[in-house]
């Protein structure tokens, strides 16, 4: 079980509304995360994503009323958008998006297919 996996089990999924993940150098985001179905938001600070996979993927089917996605000061992989934050069932709840002091260099072509197109970048 990953440290991540450990805490989070500690705590009702059923009941997360909001994370906040920072100071983390090498972020591996587990598919338990598809268990926080009341999820709002997501704050993502001063860490670096290793791994956010489609099996972690943020989905209309699990994340249905989430709103709000921050990244600040974080790193991709390569600087590319985790799978995780792409999936064809991207919830369309989810339109506010903000990329601050990051180093995503280019997005998806296909995106404006997955994400909501009333949504803010």
């Amino acid at each position: 079980m990953s440290e991540v996996e450990e805490k989070w089990s500690e705590f009702d999924s059923s009941t997360v509304v909001q994370l906040l993940i920072r100071h983390c150098p090498a972020l591996e985001v587990p598919a338990s995360i598809s268990k926080f179905h009341g999820l709002h938001g997501v704050k993502l600070y001063n860490s670096t994503i290793v791994d956010w996979g489609e099996s972690a993927a943020f989905t209309n089917a699990n994340h249905p009323d989430i709103l709000s996605l921050y990244l600040a000061r974080v790193n991709m992989t390569g600087g590319l958008l985790p799978a995780g934050f792409q999936s064809p069932d991207f919830p369309p709840s989810l339109f506010d998006i903000e990329f601050c002091a990051t180093n995503l260099r280019a997005m998806p072509d296909d995106l404006d297919l997955k994400w909501p197109r009333q949504g803010d970048i």
